[in-house]
């Protein structure tokens, strides 16, 4: 997994969007996605991570996309 782009979405919350890449361990097939981390914050420590598969997803999640 590599991020590849990080925003702050409010004074809690950023999120991070990751590429990860893996290959199947039988049948050899390459396999690419992107994932958006949601890390909220608290006194400067994460706490709590929520995954969505698509960037609107986690933008509802933050309140930045209706």
């Amino acid at each position: 997994m590599q991020p590849e782009e990080f925003m702050d979405a409010n004074d809690e919350q950023v999120l991070v969007r990751i590429h990860q890449c893996a290959v199947g361990a039988q049948s050899g097939a390459r396999i690419e996605a992107d994932f958006w981390f949601v890390h909220t914050m608290r006194d400067g420590k994460i706490v709590r991570l929520d995954i969505y598969a698509t960037a609107s997803q986690a933008l509802k999640a933050v309140g930045l996309e209706e």
